[in-house]
């Protein structure tokens, strides 16, 4: 937990969805932001935090609680939270670096630096912070850890969605990657008012509607829910312990039957 002003929660919330748009591959530039870049290390010298009472100045290693990798397999994003700053403000934007890595696994820290705040209560913001990493040579089959918990976290691929960046019909509407349940959502839109959403979670937290229909999803199979409104519909598929789902909404007064929205998916391109 953290006490925050109002304008440090403003400017953290800035800076989270100006990150996340541009490190998931929106290919919009609407802010400037430092390249993802690789720094190797042995191990962090910054204490992990532990006892809430004992916050530390200065530098400390946060836990991050999900990663995604984009489509060219080597640039990652991995999300982290300000409560994990405990009782302070944090002065410098968590920063993702490499501490190991070999033909099995790729090891990342995060660290920031916090201001220790005098007042004995703290409040909790919940705030999301993303940080960016990026790897020589593309991750492959080798498995993402942190550096702060032996405890593994779900690792989500732009590969295991469609290609929307190439489909010039959807635009980029947002995106978020919440520590609190470690789920990703990425919103696009289309010129008839119609809105895409991609997701992706840990399997085991997945809630879906009873099954419609199935369709192939690359070489797999994909079950079809409905949203509940009319000519709404959610195609859902697991890739090892991930779920990811892609919904379409049309605007108010409009639908899909099930046959169109079929066909809307036979249209993506997958890569």
């Amino acid at each position: 937990m953290i006490v925050s002003s109002p304008k440090v929660v403003r400017a953290t919330a800035a800076v989270l969805v100006a990150l996340l748009c541009g490190a998931c591959g929106t290919g919009r530039q609407d802010a400037e932001v430092e390249p993802p870049h690789e720094a190797t290390s042995s191990a962090s010298a910054a204490p992990q935090l532990g006892d809430r009472g004992s916050t530390p100045n200065g530098p400390v290693v946060l836990p991050w609680v999900a990663a995604i990798v984009a489509r060219d397999d080597t640039s990652i994003t991995v999300a982290t939270t300000l409560d994990s700053a405990s009782c302070g403000e944090p002065e410098l934007r968590p920063e993702a670096t490499i501490t190991r890595q070999d033909d099995t696994e790729v090891v990342i820290s995060v660290t920031t630096s916090i201001a220790r705040a005098e007042e004995e209560t703290c409040a909790a913001t919940g705030d999301d912070a993303p940080a960016f990493v990026s790897l020589r040579e593309p991750l492959g089959d080798r498995v993402l850890r942190d550096a702060a918990t032996p405890r593994p976290h779900p690792t989500y691929h732009e590969r295991d969605l469609p290609d929307l960046r190439a489909d010039k019909r959807w635009d980029p509407a947002g995106g978020h990657l919440t520590s609190r349940d470690a789920r990703w959502s990425q919103r696009y839109s289309n010129a008839g008012g119609t809105t895409l959403v991609v997701t992706a979670q840990p399997t085991t937290g997945a809630h879906r509607s009873p099954t419609v229909a199935t369709v192939r999803v690359r070489s797999g199979q994909g079950t079809i829910t409905s949203n509940g409104a009319a000519g709404s519909w959610t195609v859902w598929w697991e890739v090892g312990q991930v779920t990811y789902s892609l919904s379409l909404a049309p605007p108010e007064g409009h639908g899909l039957t099930l046959k169109q929205f079929k066909q809307q998916l036979a249209g993506f391109r997958w890569s």
